[in-house]
């Protein structure tokens, strides 16, 4: 594969890019053999190409100047040591080339140069310059806080900010950030390894003013992305790509890696909530309700002043699809909570999907964002009941534990295995949807003579297992 990509950089010098980043399996390669992740595809070939790296060795980016010169530079001699060195290689080069009595013969001609223009030998003799080096570079009220090693190692060493995240908020550069962290003697860290969902997350509960621990290895003695002690809360960031499996990527398939840290974090009376990255970008406000809810953060309304009436069709498929993550899914009955004539909360009952276990379903439960119907569930499970005696429903255990269904009543009879679907990372691909007999109706490519996962990992898509689910009966 390097030798098809390094003949494609050559004969397509334009191009590369672009057909790289469309071709699934070459795509996969360069993510396994570049030794960052960037959003520039160029950056990454040339990485896996050479085995080269964005960063100096002291943590500083370096500028990508094209795909045959590849890295150079990182960062002025002020912040970057490896700066400094090479200028100071470079300039005694330069006066080895020179003869004693030429060094001597260009300082007694700088020294003339100054005393005839401002009357000393040196700059530092300048009384009109004294007041520019005094001056800070950077605002007063920042420099402040770079200089603060509590602040600093609070936001760099506990909560694991990037130095890329504290300069963007500080409006400084990121050498700077990294400067100051040097001088309060912190372990600079070579690259984040924190994706943008994840500092889009944390950012969002610094907006809340929530206290967290990013990146807390020490909590379950595995990596939470996001600790919410206060909350007794944590949160995942599951990349669709980097947390699924293919083949091609000669590790072992860990079909049960998102489960054991679940079970893991409910040991210490964690809960664990996974989010994948699709999910935050194109459902971020039912992900940012859900959370909201989990922090006690909604607003609190009684479920005795709400009135308990007959959800219709269409107002039941447009209430799910704005709300629960799984969207709208066909029903025999819904049901919903109204505050005068809003929908504040509703309920979905079908036939079941699980045979033997019940005759009916409980199919969807959400409520409007930032807002919490206290008792609204038991109400509802009360009515549903008068027509429904045997009902029951599962918990996605990458979204929640169901004690919310026990305080309604019902009983927990299992746990099933993880489930999976399918991906590339920037889709999602249900397994019913990847069934053989489906496949040969939208799978280009498709081989009927091979298995479902044959014809998906050849077509370049990678298996996600989730956190199964926790069934519940209310009998």
């Amino acid at each position: 594969m390097k030798d098809i990509i390094s003949n494609l950089v050559a004969s397509k010098p334009k191009h590369y890019a672009k057909i790289i980043k469309n071709h699934p399996q070459m795509m996969e390669w360069v993510r396994a053999n570049s030794r960052f992740i960037s959003d520039s595809v160029p950056e990454m070939v040339h990485s896996a190409l050479h085995g080269s790296d964005d960063h100096c060795q002291h943590g500083h980016k370096k500028k990508f100047v094209n795909i045959t010169n590849g890295f150079s530079g990182c960062g002025p001699a002020a912040s970057c040591k490896c700066t400094r060195e090479n200028i100071s290689k470079s300039v005694s080069l330069t006066k080895a080339a020179y003869s004693s009595e030429q060094r001597q013969a260009i300082n007694d001609k700088r020294s003339e140069t100054m005393l005839s223009r401002f009357g000393v030998m040196y700059n530092s003799q300048r009384e009109d310059i004294h007041h520019l080096w005094k001056r800070p570079k950077i605002k007063p009220e920042v420099y402040v806080k770079l200089s603060d090693h509590t602040w600093m190692h609070d936001q760099y060493m506990i909560k694991k900010r990037s130095a890329v995240d504290i300069a963007d908020e500080l409006g400084v550069y990121y050498s700077t950030v990294i400067d100051h962290c040097l001088k309060h003697g912190f372990q600079i860290r070579q690259r984040s390894n924190y994706s943008l969902v994840e500092l889009s997350v944390a950012r969002w509960l610094d907006e809340l003013g929530i206290s967290y621990i990013q990146g807390d290895w020490k909590t379950i003695g595995k990596e939470l992305d996001i600790y919410i002690p206060s909350a007794q809360l944590a949160i995942e960031i599951d990349g669709l790509y980097w947390h699924s499996w293919h083949p091609n990527s000669l590790k072992i398939e860990d079909k049960t890696r998102h489960l054991d840290k679940t079970r893991l974090a409910a040991q210490q009376g964690i809960d664990l909530i996974h989010i994948t990255d699709l999910e935050w970008t194109d459902k971020t406000n039912i992900i940012k309700s859900m959370l909201r809810s989990r922090l006690r953060l909604n607003k609190r309304i009684n479920a005795r002043d709400c009135s308990v009436r007959t959800v219709d069709s269409r107002s039941e498929r447009r209430f799910l699809n704005e709300h629960h993550i799984q969207g709208y899914v066909p029903s025999k009955l819904a049901i919903g909570l109204f505050y005068g004539d809003d929908l504040l909360s509703m309920m979905s009952v079908g036939k079941s999907r699980f045979n033997g276990i019940a005759e009916n379903e409980l199919l969807r439960f959400c409520s409007k964002p930032g807002i919490t119907v206290v008792g609204g569930g038991s109400r509802l499970i009360h009515t549903i009941r008068q027509t429904h005696q045997s009902l029951m429903t599962y918990c996605d255990l990458a979204k929640g534990n169901g004690r919310s269904y026990q305080q309604m009543g019902f009983a927990h009879l299992r746990d099933t295995d993880p489930g999976y679907f399918w991906t590339n990372g920037d889709l999602v691909i249900s397994r019913f949807k990847a069934q053989r007999s489906q496949l040969s109706k939208w799978l280009q490519g498709y081989d009927p003579n091979k298995s479902e996962s044959e014809n998906m990992f050849a077509a370049g898509y990678r298996r996600f297992h989730d956190c199964g689910n926790r069934i519940f009966l209310l009998a």
